[in-house]
């Protein structure tokens, strides 16, 4: 069977279990056909019943989207294009890659669901932003792959697939939503380092730059770049109103970092006075 036929088989028949343990576990799943965009399924559950909450503030039921990968049981890894790595980063929701491993034979031997979150969410990012500084701008050719080892397995059973959903999405989607925004606007970040600058100044002697140091004249940039700098990776970084600081001007303004009082007394009329 050639490598692309052998490939569609194990795809379908890793789909169809994946489907089944779904079905069986009273999911709602949908699907996208053609799937263009990394999501071979859509899966809800279901509302929570009639409470205490009315039905206006009753929270959204839980949801995740699945891409589904399908290996052969003496692989641990599995690939998918950084095109579609890039929409489990970005969608807000819920995302997993469940990598579904079988025999020879075609029977199940486990399933491991890939969290795009935390480390997951890291990788992917960090991945996009060297691609980014390196130019590249075929990312539908570029692959990442991920083990089982970075996921969580699942047993294949309804009761199972059910419980692993809910420990990782938590109840609440807009709580989870919140959770990995933060993550994609702070992971890779050294607090203290991040932003950094490659400055020269139009001076043409030593004592230019040393009077401008000490605050005794204001220096012209002759240069004046900055970088933000994530996950070791420096890219060109624009801030607002940055055209006027490369037009401004550099000025120490010197301020006293201490301040003294000086007492005297006239020793006649033991008047005082002081100075601060």
């Amino acid at each position: 069977m050639a490598d692309s036929s052998f490939s569609d088989h194990i795809g379908r028949v890793g789909e169809d279990y994946f489907d089944a343990i779904s079905n069986k576990a009273r999911l709602l799943v949908g699907q996208i056909v053609p799937d263009r965009l990394g999501r071979d399924r859509v899966i809800e559950f279901e509302l929570e019943p009639m409470g205490a909450q009315s039905y206006d503030v009753r929270l959204p039921p839980i949801g995740c989207s699945v891409q589904i990968k399908t290996t052969v049981s003496s692989k641990d890894s599995v690939s998918l294009s950084l095109s579609v790595a890039e929409r489990l980063a970005g969608d807000t929701r819920p995302t997993f890659v469940c990598i579904v491993r079988i025999d020879s034979d075609d029977a199940l031997i486990d399933l491991h669901l890939i969290h795009i979150l935390d480390g997951n969410l890291e990788k992917i990012l960090k991945r996009l932003r060297r691609e980014y500084s390196k130019g590249s701008s075929d990312l539908n050719r570029k692959k990442i792959n991920f083990k089982t080892s970075a996921g969580t397995k699942v047993a294949a059973s309804p009761g199972a697939l059910i419980d692993a959903l809910k420990e990782m999405i938590g109840p609440d989607m807009e709580a989870y939503a919140q959770r990995k925004v933060a993550q994609r606007r702070t992971l890779g970040f050294d607090k203290k380092s991040w932003l950094s600058a490659d400055i020269a100044f139009d001076v043409e002697t030593d004592e230019e730059l040393i009077d401008g140091m000490l605050g005794l004249k204001p220096l012209q940039f002759s240069k004046f770049e900055m970088f933000e700098e994530r996950f070791e990776i420096k890219l060109p970084y624009a801030p607002p109103h940055y055209e006027a600081l490369r037009s401004g001007v550099f000025e120490v303004l010197a301020e006293p970092i201490d301040t003294a009082i000086l007492r005297f007394e006239n020793p006649k009329t033991k008047e005082q006075g002081e100075l601060e």
